[in-house]
């Protein structure tokens, strides 16, 4: 039996190359298709649920900050300001749904807050978000110092 010739045994490698290069490309390409239609689904979701964030932690710029996060992540932001006094711990207060849906949603993306329900049906919203002292340690992309908002946000 005759040894294969180099030329034969380059073209299979060549070959097998680019079908291995075409394998990890297609994968890649599936991966950030799951993605970005979770990521899609979790913004329709989030879409509907309406938030204020008031800012109990004294911290200026600490509601924008929070905003601007919640909003990237498809919340609508309906009410930034101030809390009527400052709170050690940040609270995240169901309005509209006594089943918490709404509050666990937010409650995922922040990874923190005491989560309470004071229903009312007067209030145009779902959830309050009230930002506490402890803001650092629920969502530490939270903290104004280290994430840069445009002037005029």
């Amino acid at each position: 039996m005759n040894p294969p010739e180099p030329r034969s045994l380059l073209r299979f490698a060549l070959l097998a190359l680019l079908g291995a290069l075409a394998l990890g490309m297609l994968i890649s390409g599936y991966r950030a298709y799951r993605e970005r239609k979770a990521w899609e689904l979790l913004n329709r979701v989030n879409a509907r649920i309406r938030v204020e964030v008031l800012n109990g932690a004294g911290v200026p710029r600490l509601g924008l900050t929070a905003a601007k996060v919640l909003r990237a992540q498809g919340f609508d932001v309906v009410y930034i300001g101030n809390a009527d006094s400052l709170v050690s711990q940040t609270q995240i207060i169901e309005r509209a749904s006594p089943d918490l849906r709404h509050v666990r949603a937010l409650a995922r993306t922040l990874r923190c807050g005491k989560v309470t329900v004071e229903l009312d049906p007067n209030r145009l919203l779902e959830v309050s978000l009230i930002l506490g002292e402890d803001y650092r340690s629920c969502a530490p992309r939270l903290d104004p110092k280290t994430l840069w908002i445009p002037t005029g946000f």
